[in-house]
């Protein structure tokens, strides 16, 4: 095989190639191949370097790779590389291991104390050729690492802190900073591709790019594996807008132009909806019929596949306006769950072919489903099955989408390096919060995009609420965290006052915060607010709300701190001098100090809020006068202007009433807080000069019924009354 002198190598070199290894170094292997060679011949010039190089182990069949590097920081970072280099397809899972299972593993880990990678090729009736394939990609990987240029140390961020922002960020509506967090998440190379993909397609929603989404170059990709729930809505909505499929007047749609528009994503409107069921998702429901309506799918399906909130009327309704446009159409099927009649089969590897065939499109909430039942596959069906590499490709990629779409089981920190008989086996699907909060500090990794599907009745109140009072592992409850409060929102599950304040200690006691985590706090305390508590858990709260100001406070954190300030009197100011002192003191001071760079709409509100808080203090008012003295020529008059203004929050829409008829006297200001179309609301509509709407989600009943009504309306971008005042004055001037 080679000529070489033992004398030469290290002795532990030498020992790794006796015991159970079945390579020697003076003669080759007949059942491995001859490629194995080259690998060793590479490895032998890296002994002595700090270039990673790999040794292979020939143990009863079963094909061995040992990958090192000199420290554990390259080690985890040559780990990354080899999923994304090499894959799954042809190899186990990449573990690294610090302590020996075989015998001639004893001397590589005494030499390699840190420990090194181990994983094992896939036994095909191809061995030869996929042994060459993965030699050759190996020594891809390692060139990759010599070609490296030394950069300083810069440190980044855990990818989970990262993917947190980003979510909260998200829930914010903050496409700016939502799109700042995708770019350090792709600059962190921790994130597969397709995760980048959906990363990057939401921040493009949240900054409503709809013709970028469809023109991304990924997206037929994209589109061919499991699309989450989330990228579904967002494509339906990207779809109706670039179309311009006006839901609310459906007789000036291009119905001739927009069926030829939809050819390339017909597969994808075919198949089953994965859209949540929830009242605020209508309009996406209603888009959704409207763009199957013309690409011909039948009627009862439309019917059959939505939610009662689309009722089988409005569908003919629909039928019918588009049969005036389209005169022939072709009677299209959905595709329909087929699932259940495979997994009832008799057991064949036709049927595994079929289950993984329907796996390629299936609705992300049989995931989880299909991969137990191949899970549990008897042994010999098993082994045909992965001795296929397209079948090994769709069973990985299932694997992938349950435990680590959105944290890779990549991603590991130094401390996260485990011993080998510490390792969880994958079998234990979480399938609810209740595993969650029971698995999370076992390192158990999940896809973000399955909770949606996580029902209420396993959600226990009191012992999630002990897991995180106890915290083993605070960092990854805090990351769940913008997940829990998005599945909080869709569902109707009652909490206490003990679980949102054990939230709100275990984020506010975070080492390392940002500006986002200022809306994260505002969340949990409402939802604090929104359950019974005591004076003392009220003041905690605002406490540790608090701490958190006194780090982020900002011109970008401002107005979210501001939001939460005047959100506290939609409630009982149960500690006004905790509220006081020293939260608004601080906010006070920094106010002042840059008064000058603060928006006119959140002066007002800081103003409003210094008279209820602080009514002696006056902190503003030396400000606001030389304000006024110099905008007095330009301010606009709405003397006997009726503005209306539609809010589901009674006491903030009195609030921004006040501030209003502070800015511009003699303006009439009417508020409305139905929830339904009533007539009030649609003569308010119809008579005002000026008609704000602050709930402009499909969630609002109303709100279609008032956009018909009025096409000027005026909508706001955020929660509070500077929101309001800035969606006037804006549209004003």
């Amino acid at each position: 095989m080679m000529n070489m002198t033992f004398s030469n190598y290290p002795s532990w070199f030498v020992d790794f190639f006796t015991a159970e290894n079945a390579i020697e170094l003076e003669k080759p292997v007949e059942e491995i191949s001859d490629s194995i060679n080259l690998l060793l011949l590479k490895s032998i010039r890296n002994l002595e370097s700090k270039t990673p190089f790999f040794l292979p182990a020939y143990v009863n069949g079963q094909l061995y790779f040992y990958g090192m590097c000199p420290d554990t920081k390259s080690l985890n970072e040559l780990k990354n590389c080899l999923y994304y280099g090499l894959g799954s397809s042809h190899t186990s899972s990449y573990e690294i291991i610090k302590s020996p299972d075989l015998k001639f593993e004893q001397p590589l880990l005494f030499n390699q104390s840190h420990g090194v990678i181990r994983f094992t090729q896939v036994n095909t009736d191809n061995f030869k050729e996929d042994t060459s394939y993965i030699v050759k990609t190996l020594n891809e990987v390692s060139a990759r690492f010599e070609e490296k240029p030394n950069f300083a140390s810069v440190r980044l961020r855990p990818i989970g802190r990262i993917l947190r922002d980003f979510f909260l960020a998200s829930r914010e509506g903050d496409g700016e900073s939502a799109l700042a967090f995708y770019n350090e998440a792709k600059g962190s190379g921790k994130l597969s591709h397709r995760n980048l993909v959906g990363l990057e397609l939401q921040s493009l929603a949240i900054n409503a790019s709809w013709h970028e989404i469809l023109e991304h170059k990924s997206l037929p990709d994209y589109l061919a594996g499991i699309i989450p729930t989330r990228i579904y809505h967002l494509l339906i909505r990207a779809l109706m807008h670039v179309n311009n499929l006006d839901l609310t007047d459906l007789s000036n749609v291009d119905w001739v132009g927009l069926k030829p528009n939809l050819a390339d994503y017909e597969s994808f409107l075919l198949s089953k909806p994965r859209l949540k069921e929830e009242d605020k998702y209508k309009e996406d429901w209603e888009a959704w019929s409207a763009l199957a309506v013309s690409i011909g799918i039948d009627k009862s399906d439309i019917v059959s596949f939505s939610p009662g909130f689309i009722t089988e009327e409005w569908v003919s309704e629909l039928f019918e306006k588009i049969e005036s446009f389209i005169e022939t159409r072709n009677a299209l099927s959905i595709e329909s769950s087929r699932l259940q009649a495979l997994f009832d089969s008799p057991m064949s590897l036709d049927v595994v072919t079929q289950v993984l065939d329907y796996s390629k499109a299936c609705m992300p909430s049989e995931v989880s489903e299909i991969f137990s039942w191949l899970e549990e596959l008897p042994f010999e069906i098993r082994q045909k099955t992965k001795a296929s590499a397209p079948f090994r490709k769709l069973w990985s990629s299932l694997e992938d989408y349950i435990y680590g779409s959105n944290n890779e089981p990549v991603i590991i920190e130094e401390s996260e390096v485990v011993e080998p008989t510490a390792e969880n086996p994958k079998s234990s699907v979480i399938n609810s919060w209740n595993d969650w909060f029971k698995h999370y500090a076992n390192g158990e990794l999940i896809n973000f995009d399955l909770i949606s599907e996580w029902q209420p009745c396993e959600f226990d109140i009191k012992s999630i609420t002990e897991a995180i009072s106890t915290s083993a592992d605070a960092e990854s409850i805090r990351n769940i965290a913008p997940h829990l409060l998005s599945w909080l929102d869709d569902n109707k599950v009652v909490t206490t006052s003990a679980f949102w304040l054990g939230l709100i200690e275990l984020i506010a006691m975070d080492d390392e915060t940002s500006y986002i985590t200022l809306g994260l706090m505002r969340d949990l305390i409402q939802g604090l607010l929104n359950t019974p508590h005591s004076i003392e858990q009220y003041s905690s709260a605002i406490e540790a709300f608090e701490v958190v100001v006194k780090v982020e406070i900002s011109r970008k954190s401002l107005p979210i701190i501001i939001e939460f300030s005047e959100m506290l009197f939609d409630y009982a100011i149960k500690s006004p001098e905790v509220v006081r002192y020293p939260l608004w003191n601080g906010i006070c001071q920094y106010s002042i100090t840059h008064w000058s760079d603060i928006d006119f709409e959140l002066q007002t509100v800081l103003t409003w809020l210094d008279k209820h808080i602080a009514p002696e203090d006056k902190s503003f008012d030396h400000l606001m006068s030389e304000d006024d003295s110099s905008n007095e020529d330009t301010k606009v008059s709405l003397k006997d202007k009726l503005i209306g203004i539609s809010t589901l929050t009674e006491k903030a829409g009195q609030r921004a009433a006040e501030m209003l008829q502070s800015l511009f006297p003699g303006v009439v200001i009417k508020l409305n807080h139905d929830k339904v179309a009533t007539d009030k609301l649609k003569n308010l509509a119809s008579s005002a000069d000026y008609f704000i709407f602050c709930n402009k989600s499909a969630a609002h009943q109303s709100y279609y019924a008032v956009k018909a009504i009025n096409k000027d309306i005026i909508y706001c971008d955020g929660k509070g009354s500077s929101s309001i005042i800035r969606a006037l004055t804006d549209f004003i001037n």
